[in-house]
């Protein structure tokens, strides 16, 4: 992952990224998801979720605001590790 990719933002040495996330349906998802977020320390700025139209999967969009790549590269691999996560990248 790059920050000085074109999609990220600067505001005051932070940088805001929309993570996106493809689970399958389970109960007590969104607690393990935003214990990584707060076990890391970083701020949400912005959140949605779309089942497909089986409800069997959902997409996640989370914004947060991170100060390095290093910090963004080991939050989405900690979110990649939770079950029923099936993909983990960036939107």
């Amino acid at each position: 992952v790059n920050l000085d990719d074109d999609r990220f933002m600067e505001a005051n040495f932070l940088y805001e990224k929309v993570i996106r996330i493809v689970t399958a349906e389970r109960t007590g998802l969104f607690r393990d998801i935003s214990t990584v977020l707060a076990d890391e320390n970083l701020n949400v700025v912005s959140s949605g979720f779309e089942y497909n139209d089986t409800r069997e999967s959902a997409t996640w969009n989370i914004g947060v605001e991170v100060t390095n790549e290093d910090e963004l590269a080991a939050v989405l691999r900690k979110i990649k590790k939770i079950p029923n996560v099936m993909e983990v990248g960036l939107a």
